[in-house]
């Protein structure tokens, strides 16, 4: 962005908060709701990608392999041809 795009958007932006924000404490209070609702969502998201991420386990054949109370244990049936 060029410099006079940045403070053509500060411009409105000041004119918006002062025609619509600074006058109506609800519209406060539903700003912040808004941006609230925004950052727990965003951190919800993020705690179920981590929570069901896949994991990548490298074993040589014949190993076994626990994942929780499951142990699995990996061979090698040949190659498809």
């Amino acid at each position: 962005m060029t410099n006079y795009a940045k403070l053509w958007f500060l411009r409105f932006a000041l004119e918006l908060y002062t025609k619509f924000v600074k006058k109506s404490v609800l519209v406060r209070i539903g700003m912040i709701i808004v941006f609230a609702a925004v950052i727990i969502s965003m951190g919800a998201a993020m705690y179920m990608y981590t929570q069901y991420q896949v994991n990548f386990i490298i074993v040589n054949a014949g190993e076994p392999v626990t994942v929780g109370p499951v142990q699995y244990i990996v061979t090698f049936e040949g190659t498809h041809q």
